[in-house]
């Protein structure tokens, strides 16, 4: 888990990635779909996933995403070791 928290995204890099995104929209939001639903749904389906993979990067780098899961094999491994089990 410590290894894990070091190995975080810095600030720049961030800045980077929400750049891009931002570039993205707004890049998808000057198509023209006033008399097409299609392409109006396309481009809100585009955006909202560029929001969901911003977001699903965030807990990922927060640890938050999997909190449950990441590190509890290891730690049952460490209590099971200092029991005697192992």
């Amino acid at each position: 888990m410590v290894s894990l928290r070091e190995e975080r995204i810095p600030i720049f890099q961030w800045l980077l990635i929400l750049i891009i995104a931002a570039i993205l929209i707004v890049t998808v939001s000057t198509i023209t779909s006033v008399s097409s639903w299609v392409i109006s749904l396309i481009k809100a389906a585009f955006v909202s996933s560029v929001f969901v993979a911003v977001i699903l990067l965030r807990q990922l780098d927060n640890l938050k995403l999997f909190s449950g899961k990441i590190g509890e094999f290891s730690a049952q491994d460490v209590i099971n070791i200092i029991e005697g089990k192992k």
